[in-house]
């Protein structure tokens, strides 16, 4: 399943910085995935107040459970899957937007599979004992 989110921030040219980061690089399906974008402007001291973020949230990913911003939280289209902001960016001051998900079961799982949509499959493996037994030895008279 593909959980890349595609980022797109405008503003005047090179007069910011962008991070977007995942809480985890891989998830089963049912569990949650927090994405953290940070936003920080490096145009002196005038705030870039035309700064405008879009996510675009793939199908694996559910709609958004939670949204937050640092300074006002992003909206969410769950028509277009994507979350907007928009607002000021000032000097020194990050802002910080997250946007927590759920991975979405697989549609479609392995053919013949008697597992179902939203399971992991695990395979156990069987380690030796490592404890120690003394080898007993014949004692002569």
């Amino acid at each position: 399943m593909n959980l890349d989110v595609a980022t797109a921030v405008t503003g005047p040219a090179f007069q910011f910085g962008a991070a977007l980061n995942a809480s985890r690089a891989w998830a089963p399906p049912g569990r949650a995935v927090t994405y953290t974008l940070t936003l920080a402007s490096n145009a002196g001291t005038a705030a870039l107040a035309q700064t405008g973020v879009t996510l675009t949230l793939p199908s694996a990913l559910g709609n958004p459970t939670a949204l937050g911003g640092s300074l006002t939280p992003p909206q969410f289209d769950p028509l277009t899957r994507r979350v907007t902001w928009n607002g000021p960016v000032y000097f020194q001051q990050p802002v910080t937007l997250t946007v927590t998900t759920v991975v979405a079961p697989d549609p479609r799982p392995a053919r013949r599979s008697c597992c179902p949509a939203a399971c992991v499959m695990v395979r156990a493996v069987r380690t030796p004992s490592l404890e120690h037994r003394p080898r007993r030895t014949r004692r002569q008279l």
